[in-house]
């Protein structure tokens, strides 16, 4: 049988038409099939067409895949170094040196945050806050109540952070939100919000699944300076022991102005400018029922506005000190309001006009 099987191969490779068929291989590829099949001849003769000693069938199969690594066109082995996008540093002056280095003093203060029973993370400091996000999740900034953020929002990273502001309350209860997701873990940028409080840089990282839900972002309570140069700055006798700078002559009194509106138990019984050193203040003083009830938000009028539309309203920042809202500047027409749709009540106050 082994004569006959040797006779058939020779018989198939020398004919043209068969071979015509088969087609061309690299040089390598070819070398190493050749190699493969003049061993696989040898194990048909030394016994019954069984391999030869010390030759598997793995290694058979290596030696044909060996063209198609070391041959052209094919993959590489490892894969080439990545290219990084951003440019390198260039070396920093001295007075850059400076500001960088006055930065990272900032960045590096302590600012601990404390945790409040509904689960709500504060942060109160004039450092740089650091806010923990992940992937999937929505983490909630709070800022103060009344704080009102000029938009737009500012971020490093746009393509790989998604931002939404939202509000919550209403009044002078309504609180602004950012609402922060990121699209994958890793990921690191800031966030620079422009209120009419005050600049806040947030430092926002990503993780897989380790999140701070809810953030509130507090206005560190400062001893108020202004009444303190207010009562060094005037004479002794007149304003100098006052607790207020709205308990000292105003300049406009309380009969220049119409105060007209809902009858509500908040409702004003005067108001007043006075001058003092920094400026101008409008002084609203409320009745002494005013304590138990929630407190108006106060709304600047434009002149402008007609029969057919209303006047533009803007929000006043105010303090509320003693019964009385105090607005760091002359306000000659404005409501004060509370509540919303069919259940808002309103007050209007407004300078009279000199005859």
């Amino acid at each position: 049988m082994i004569p006959l099987r040797l006779g058939l191969l020779a018989s198939c490779v020398a004919l043209p038409a068969l071979a015509q068929q088969v087609p061309a291989i690299e040089n390598g590829a070819t070398a190493n099939a050749n190699a493969g099949g003049a061993s696989a001849t040898a194990a048909f003769h030394q016994g019954a067409g069984q391999p030869a000693a010390g030759l598997t069938n793995a290694a058979l199969s290596q030696g044909n895949l060996q063209g198609t690594v070391q041959g052209q066109g094919t993959v590489p082995r490892t894969m080439p170094p990545p290219i990084d996008p951003v440019a390198a540093n260039k070396p920093l002056s001295a007075k850059e040196r400076a500001g960088l280095t006055a930065a990272h003093r900032w960045i590096a203060r302590p600012l601990t945050p404390h945790l409040d029973e509904d689960g709500v993370v504060h942060f109160a400091g004039r450092g740089q806050v650091f806010i923990v996000t992940a992937v999937n999740h929505v983490t909630d900034i709070a800022l103060a109540p009344g704080e009102i953020i000029s938009p737009p929002l500012h971020i490093g990273d746009v393509a790989d952070w998604v931002l939404h502001p939202a509000t919550s309350g209403s009044g002078r209860k309504t609180i602004e939100h950012v609402l922060v997701k990121p699209i994958d873990a890793g990921l690191s940028t800031n966030l620079v919000l422009e209120t009419n409080k005050r600049t806040i840089s947030v430092a926002l990282t990503s993780r897989r699944a380790d999140y701070m839900p809810l953030v509130a972002l507090d206005i560190p309570e400062d001893p108020n300076k202004e009444f303190a140069a207010t009562a060094t700055l005037l004479n002794a006798g007149n304003a100098a022991t006052a607790a207020s700078p709205c308990d000292q002559q105003p300049v406009i009194p309380p009969d220049q102005f119409r105060i007209g509106g809902d009858t509500v138990t908040w409702r004003p019984v005067q108001a007043y400018v006075v001058s003092t050193p920094v400026g101008l203040k409008t002084c609203i003083d409320f009745p002494s029922s005013i304590g138990s009830e929630d407190l108006p938000a106060l709304l600047a009028l434009a002149d402008d506005g007609g029969w057919f539309s209303a006047p533009a309203k803007q929000i006043v920042n105010v303090r509320y000190v003693h019964r009385r809202f105090i607005a760091d500047e002359r306000l000659d027409r404005f409501i004060l309001v509370d509540g919303v749709g069919g259940d808002q009540k309103s007050v209007t106050i407004t300078l009279r006009k000199p005859r």
